[in-house]
């Protein structure tokens, strides 16, 4: 596994919301709008963050002793249609894999295409205590 910072990183794109569980546990929910030219940066954001979280400990539901674990969807909307269509994402342990959008034929990407994500942290309360640090001080 690369040796990388624990220092966590800055956010751009997701900006999170959180709620507690009676047991200490928390939920934090964050999204991301934009349009295909920014996309690649959304995901490095979220890799950054995954890996950040990965330097605590491996993704594991807290019900069988986690720390944290994660729920990521992802979708673009291309310019001209009523449907969305789902991007799949794959987390390796290190790497955000995401591959492109399987456009239709003769359809480019452009710019007026939008791609959302939703993350979803789920956190151990001593991992709450660590995200909570990384990011909310940074809020001020």
């Amino acid at each position: 596994m690369p040796t990388h910072s624990p220092t966590p990183p800055t956010l751009y794109f997701l900006d999170f919301d959180s709620s507690q569980a009676e047991d200490g546990s928390a939920c934090w929910d964050a999204m991301a709008s934009v349009q295909a030219p920014r996309w690649p940066e959304v995901l490095a954001e979220v890799q950054a963050l995954l890996r950040w979280c990965q330097t605590q400990a491996s993704p594991q539901p807290l019900e069988e002793g986690g720390l944290w674990d994660f729920d990521l969807q992802a979708q673009v909307e291309v310019a001209g249609s009523p449907l969305s269509q789902p991007l799949p994402l794959h987390w390796d342990g290190w790497q955000l894999q995401a591959p492109p959008p399987a456009w239709q034929q003769g359809q480019e990407p452009q710019s007026a295409c939008w791609f959302s994500l939703s993350l979803t942290l789920v956190c151990h309360p001593s991992m709450d205590c660590l995200v909570r640090d990384a990011w909310l001080d940074e809020e001020g």
